[in-house]
């Protein structure tokens, strides 16, 4: 996922998935008062599907986060920061 978050709280952004290499848009919004982040696909897919974290979480390298797969059942995630790899730009 890369991520970015405005001044107002809203979070925009892409999830690549590798494995069978799809792109989609996410979105979402952070909490002024309670600076929690919660996110979800953009693209009207799987919007049953929300991921939650802090913003504080988002800016270190390991961090915990909730998936949520509807209102009944959620789990818990892992966020890690993969390294840039050497000879790329930003974004690539």
């Amino acid at each position: 996922m890369q991520l970015a978050v405005n001044k107002q709280g809203v979070i925009a952004g892409t999830y690549y998935n590798e494995a069978n290499q799809v792109s989609r848009p996410i979105q979402g919004t952070v909490d002024v008062k309670t600076q929690r982040a919660a996110m979800s696909f953009a693209d009207n897919k799987n919007t049953d599907r929300v991921l939650e974290t802090s913003i504080d979480n988002l800016t270190q390298d390991e961090a915990p986060g909730l998936l949520h797969f509807g209102a009944e059942q959620s789990q818990p995630v892992l966020l890690v920061r993969l390294k840039q790899p050497e000879g790329t730009a930003p974004g690539q």
